[in-house]
């Protein structure tokens, strides 16, 4: 094993005779440049291996590995260790650091079997996957760009980052990106059942799945998605099957916990003849869907392009799935916006659901042993055509919301006392006034919204966030 400091044990025998023995006293920094060109490779600063494989194989547990930038064709394989893996150096003085400036390319992939750890500030292409987490793990993957991975066939897994288990940890992926990567499922980031994984602040776009399942993300076991942005992603590229389901995201697996909130989800496709969804729950999930935008999806059929729930998936195809979906906004998507299908129970409350496909805000099956419940919601549908709808309190029909402009995407409501303009960073005041101000349900909180609030939260995706549009009234 690479020892990086190092104390000594003295052993002293009856003969007088003294034995010197080196210990690690701490973890160990191993160096890596590509660039170095000395005889003498052992990982120390001045004598850098110039492969990241041979300082994994030297490193022991809670050593670190600095990577010079540079290319490296290779693949790493790294088992039963607990490992830190850090790219971006500026040269072999290992002094200054910046991942984006000084880019560490791999050509191939990195491969954590039974690890720990954390991968951060590396580029990675042409690897299948870009970087897979296997057995009882719980790794870091952070600052990563992940490009050009994976393969464009039906069986594949996880095109940029595939984490299957079985395991009783916990990842996490954030600020990575991941694009242009393919596989059948999961092109841009598989996991499989019994995973845990957060997937956070990552750019997810223009990934494509061969499969039917999940073209950017497909998780089958335990999630947390949080503040990403998930768009361009196709499913259904490939052939042998007429359906195609969650182009942006899917969530499948019996009686997994699946929480979404902050995300931004549009200009997803879903191809064949059925497809359907850019953001699709199904086969007994359980999940809490907040504050995520989805807005102008596609899909090369007649059915849902927004939100979609299903149940079924476990051994008798019995598994219910059911969500709670709140302060979303779903919009402008080509066909219907939320769709709930068998075995399925979904409450919404505090959503704009609006201009999707022929004025198909809603879609409820109503013959396949389903429930759906909407209160406090804006939505251009009449309840009439939905017979069977739990409507609740609080609902407003067919006013328009007052987006700011759908063209350029901006979904925050038009305000006379002000609402937010990214593009100046600042507050700026409207002609009229939204509906959604000041129209959620009384009793859910509102301190996060900024002040004049009307002491009542905003409906849609930045209802009770410090970007919700201000009130004219007053608590």
């Amino acid at each position: 094993m690479y020892c990086g400091k190092k104390t000594f044990l003295f052993y002293v025998l009856a003969a007088g005779i003294i034995f010197i023995l080196p210990t690690c006293a701490e973890a160990a920094n191993i160096y890596v440049n590509a660039a170095y060109t000395g005889q003498l490779k052992n990982g120390e600063r001045s004598h850098p291996f110039t492969t990241i494989q041979a300082a994994a194989l030297a490193a022991g547990d809670t050593d670190t590995i600095k990577v010079a930038r540079g290319t490296y064709l290779e693949s790493i394989s790294i088992a039963s260790k607990n490992i830190t893996l850090l790219g971006g150096y500026k040269n072999g003085a290992f002094k200054t650091r910046n991942h984006l400036k000084y880019v560490t390319i791999i050509i191939g992939n990195i491969i954590m079997k039974d690890s720990d750890g954390a991968i951060d500030g590396f580029t990675i292409t042409k690897g299948n996957p870009g970087i897979g987490i296997s057995g009882n793990s719980a790794v870091t993957v952070s600052r990563c760009t992940i490009v050009n991975c994976g393969a464009p066939q039906r069986m594949e897994r996880g095109g940029g980052i595939a984490i299957t288990g079985p395991t009783t940890k916990s990842s996490l992926v954030k600020e990575c990106i991941l694009r242009n990567n393919s596989s059948g499922r999961g092109a841009g980031i598989f996991t499989s059942d019994s995973t845990n994984v957060t997937i956070q602040d990552c750019l997810v776009e223009s990934n494509t799945g061969y499969d039917n399942h999940g073209g950017g993300i497909c998780v089958t076991g335990n999630a947390k998605i949080l503040r990403n942005i998930i768009r361009s992603n196709i499913i259904g590229e490939g052939e042998g099957f007429s359906t195609s389901y969650g182009s942006g995201f899917i969530s499948q697996g019996t009686h997994t916990d699946v929480y979404s909130a902050y995300n931004i989800i549009y200009d997803n496709l879903a191809k064949k003849p059925g497809g359907a969804s850019a953001s699709f729950y199904d086969e007994g999930t359980r999940a809490i869907i907040e504050h995520d935008l989805i807005f102008k999806n596609r899909n090369e059929s007649k059915r849902v392009s927004g939100l979609q729930f299903d149940g079924g998936g476990d051994y008798n195809g019995n598994a219910r799935t059911s969500a709670i979906v709140r302060n979303c906004t779903i919009v402008d998507n080509m066909n219907a916006g939320l769709w709930v299908e068998t075995l399925t129970d979904v409450t919404v409350t505090n959503s704009i659901l609006w201009n999707n496909g022929e004025g198909r805000d809603l879609v409820f099956d109503t013959t396949r042993d389903a429930t759906l419940a909407v209160s406090y919601c804006l939505f251009s549908q009449h309840p009439s055509t939905q017979p069977s709808l739990r409507e609740g309190k609080g609902n407003i029909h067919g006013q328009d919301p007052l987006f700011v402009n759908p063209v350029i995407n901006d979904y925050h409501l038009r305000s006379t006392a002000g609402r937010w303009n990214a593009s100046s960073s600042s507050w700026t005041r409207d002609k009229a006034d939204s509906p959604a101000i000041d129209a959620a349900d009384p009793s859910d909180d509102f301190e996060n919204e900024p002040d004049p609030n009307g002491g009542r939260r905003n409906l849609g995706v930045y209802g009770n966030t410090k970007y919700a549009s201000k009130s004219g009234k007053t608590k």
